[in-house]
């Protein structure tokens, strides 16, 4: 009996162990070799790639006691497959006027303002919509990544950010598909890879896992308090080729594709023929879309089908 105790600690001792190396792996094994350190004091991988595109964030802390939603492997997907649900969403902008606009129309609180992100040539602001962000970027130098993102398109969907609850895994995925991860950070609070937008294609991916799981360093300080009512209940990316593209972001968020959609625990996201590969609209839920579709007239936007554009971007609106 002991000798059978023994073994098993061994096992889980052993497994613990390889966890840990691969997580350290995947972060110094990152394109573009080399460390950053961050004002934290925290070393970054790639440093030569972190600067050449967006990879925001060495933050402030930042936690919350709410809990999240149920995990989607209750629905009889993969069994090693771990929770992913959709955190944040990105617009670039030219201006901070589509962020006072988006907070306007959509009734939403005090925004972040990120001084973390003027590394990257941006200025930012994050808005809390229930325990999920929006988030405005706008570049304050041509050669900046989002710069040359508005150069090919003007405005439009530029980021989604996505909390999972095994970002080792979700790292060593990304390396088995030749997904370059282009900025890596490990903190005490969070850990994040950024995916290069040309290997999953039409914006860039993040892969987020929070600690604890319902906390959120990218949102700031108290971000609960700031935050306005609503959800974010998906996206949708528009493709020569939807389906293909639909499934490279299932292989990198390690959910398959059905359909040109991909299922996430608490929202879905759309892959339609267009010919922009872009993310093109946010769906968004409300309390009050009546209130929303006033504000958005008294600011001069077309409103057709609860659908009005912001910074390049259909936001569909649902009560």
């Amino acid at each position: 009996m002991v000798l059978v105790v023994g073994v098993a600690l061994m096992v889980v001792r052993m497994g613990e162990a390889m966890r840990i190396r691969m997580r350290v792996g995947a972060v110094f094994g990152a394109a573009g070799i080399g460390r950053v350190v961050h004002a934290e004091g925290v070393a970054c991988a790639g440093g030569d790639v972190n600067r050449r595109v967006i990879a925001l964030r060495c933050r402030y802390e930042v936690c919350s006691a709410d809990t999240y939603g149920q995990d989607n492997r209750a629905s009889g997907e993969e069994d090693n497959m771990g929770y992913v649900r959709l955190r944040q969403l990105v617009i670039a902008a030219g201006s901070l006027d589509v962020a006072d606009t988006l907070a306007d129309v959509l009734g939403l609180g005090e925004a972040f303002l990120d001084p973390g992100v003027a590394e990257f040539g941006l200025v930012n602001r994050v808005y809390a919509i229930g325990d999920q962000f929006l988030e405005v970027v706008v570049p304050t130098a041509l050669t900046a990544p989002a710069g040359r993102f508005l150069a090919r398109g003007g405005d439009g969907g530029y980021m989604a950010i996505f909390q999972t609850d095994d970002l080792a895994g979700a790292r060593a995925r990304a390396d088995a598909l030749k997904i370059r991860r282009v900025w890596n950070i490990d903190l005490s609070d969070i850990s994040a890879s950024h995916m290069h937008p040309a290997d999953v294609g039409a914006a860039i991916v993040s892969i987020d896992e929070a600690r604890p799981a319902a906390s959120w360093r990218w949102g700031g300080p108290d971000w609960e308090r700031r935050a306005a009512p609503g959800k974010l209940n998906g996206a949708v990316i528009a493709s020569a080729a939807p389906e293909q593209m639909a499934a490279r972001w299932g292989e990198a968020l390690g959910i398959p594709a059905k359909g040109g959609a991909i299922q996430l625990a608490d929202a879905t996201l759309d892959f339609r023929l267009g010919t922009e590969e872009r993310m093109v609209k946010f769906q968004v839920s409300l309390p009050d879309i009546g209130a929303a579709r006033v504000r958005a007239a008294r600011r001069g936007l077309d409103v057709v089908n609860d659908e009005m554009r912001i910074g390049g971007v259909g936001i569909v609106l649902s009560g």
